[in-house]
């Protein structure tokens, strides 16, 4: 049982990188129509990971990069949570004093702990997390900004 929990925290650990950025894409009234990483960029449209059609820039309001807030603030308190769970499992000593609660009880506030503290921590990434907004609204001027940016990225 430890060593599922172990290697659930590990999988969870794990932060995967990619060169291509995170976007959230808007159309002109300000409804998400795309969100993914960059599959294919042109002169005129971008193809989304998570979309199948490409998109015109004409279509196109505002590009935001990287997550929504609330996917650091989730994605901390899921690590908080089975980080808790893991730990006060492996660290809990029956019997150690006259108070001792048992297993359960131990386990359930050492997952309240983490997901305080796994919370806490998204918030804190959220917030120091830069992100970039590009205004196109249909502009080949602005589109050809957002084309340099791309670029300059995945060179790094």
């Amino acid at each position: 049982m430890k060593t599922f929990f172990l290697f659930f925290l590990l999988i969870f650990c794990f932060y995967s990188y990619s060169q291509k950025p995170f976007l959230r894409i808007y159309d002109t009234t300000g409804h998400n129509i795309a969100n993914g990483r960059i599959f294919y960029l042109a002169d005129s449209f971008i193809q989304l990971s998570d979309n199948i059609v490409p998109i015109s820039y004409k279509k196109i309001g505002v590009i935001k990069t990287k997550h929504s807030t609330g996917h650091y603030i989730g994605g901390g308190a899921l690590v908080g949570i089975f980080s808790g769970l893991l730990l006060s499992e492996i660290f809990y000593k029956p019997g150690t004093s006259f108070l001792s609660p048992d297993r359960g009880t131990v386990v359930l506030f050492g997952s309240i702990a983490g997901l305080i503290t796994g919370t806490v921590g998204g918030i804190i990434v959220s917030v120091v997390n830069k992100r970039d907004v590009f205004i196109i609204y249909g502009s080949q001027t602005k589109w050809e900004e957002f084309i340099k940016y791309v670029s300059i990225k995945e060179k790094r």
